[in-house]
């Protein structure tokens, strides 16, 4: 008995991802930490400048937290024109978005 095998050509199946699939929903995206002089803080985003005058805007989730040094604090607590490290990260379509925003204790601005 003889048995031949025969294979069909299949067209390939396309193999792009859109950009929300290239880091699915629930992956861990690593948070990096941007200093500047806050500028803006509003309801939506925050906006700072680096030393280099590149102007970087962050937005505003639930999640995001405020401090003064060490001490939690409502966001308009935070001082405009004062030195801020933005702790955040890009989202699945690249958009930066704030995890905590920290200013420096109100002492060591005097």
């Amino acid at each position: 008995m003889l048995v031949l095998v025969v294979q069909c050509a299949m067209p390939a199946q396309s193999r792009r991802r859109s950009p929300q699939s290239a880091n699915p929903i629930g992956a861990v995206t690593p948070t990096a930490d941007f200093k500047g002089t806050l500028k803006v803080i509003d309801r939506k985003e925050i906006l700072i400048t680096t030393e280099t005058d590149q102007i970087l805007t962050f937005q505003r989730t639930k999640k995001t937290k405020f401090f003064v040094g060490k001490k939690e604090v409502k966001p308009e607590e935070l001082e405009i024109g004062e030195l801020v490290t933005v702790e955040g990260f890009k989202d699945n379509v690249g958009d930066m978005k704030a995890e905590n925003v920290i200013q420096e204790s109100a002492s060591k601005r005097q």
